[in-house]
């Protein structure tokens, strides 16, 4: 059975309009939690991988294009999944404000992608 990458949302603002690969999630990231108890904790959500691209919103083997909104900024990065990484393994990627971390669920980074947050235009201007 393959895996999932789980993205999670480091950032107060929730993730809308995710898309993998152009291929768009049926969910929103909410932005990290505001309760007492786990304060910053952030969310996720799991997209499935694919050894091969199909058309649906998962992650195959090889580059992965990646794309959401926040409220006040757009973004958009590759995400290369390595053939060598099985395919039954679970990834893990924190996706700031301007980077995406991709590791394996026992804490070894895989890769650090940066990319340039595009600000939405100001709707007074």
């Amino acid at each position: 059975m393959a895996g999932n990458v789980y993205l999670f949302n480091v950032n107060a603002e929730e993730m809308s309009r995710v898309q993998v690969r152009n291929w768009p999630a049926d969910e929103t990231i909410d932005g990290w939690s505001e309760e007492k108890d786990d304060k910053y904790s952030p969310n996720a959500l799991a997209v499935p991988r694919e050894k091969f691209p199909t058309d649906s919103c998962s992650f195959a083997q090889g580059d992965n294009s990646v794309s959401f909104s926040r409220p006040t900024f757009n973004g958009a990065f590759i995400l290369t999944i390595d053939p060598a990484i099985s395919l039954s393994d679970d990834l893990i990627c924190y996706v700031t404000r301007s980077s995406a971390l991709l590791m394996r669920t026992n804490g070894e980074v895989i890769s650090e992608v940066t990319f340039a947050p595009t600000l939405m235009a100001d709707e007074g201007s």
